[in-house]
């Protein structure tokens, strides 16, 4: 039986439903068993920044759906594998002491290199 091929999401735009939908794709593919890893861009590294509210998620929340940071946490907990740029915590006035122990920081290159073979999504 051959290994379900491994599902690499970048994050580089942080409009809410982009967002949304890319958590729900990696959490999904996560929890059917894939290997799901997710690479936060430039200003894409907010994701995952403590305490970010986006005002879209009250509509979300109000149609029974989760929030952003509840598909995170989701994800996180289904074992999907999150890296932030370097750079763009610099952009973002972040440190990796600011974030969740989980999220690791890193570059592009060597996501490409750990991702290599998955089918890669750019959000």
């Amino acid at each position: 039986m051959m290994a379900e091929q491994g599902l690499a999401l970048i994050v580089a735009d942080l409009g809410h439903a982009r967002l949304h939908a890319g958590l729900s794709l990696a959490a999904t593919a996560a929890a059917a068993g894939r290997t799901v890893q997710i690479f936060c861009h430039a200003e894409g590294v907010a994701l995952v920044q403590p305490g970010r509210f986006w005002p879209e998620d009250a509509a979300y929340q109000a149609a029974g759906l989760p929030t952003v940071a509840d598909l995170l946490e989701t994800a996180l907990d289904l074992g999907v594998a999150v890296m932030v740029c370097q750079s763009g915590l610099a952009l973002m006035n972040l440190s990796a002491a600011d974030l969740p122990a989980q999220i690791e920081g890193g570059g592009l290159l060597g996501f490409l290199e750990r991702t290599k073979g998955s089918q890669l999504v750019l959000v």
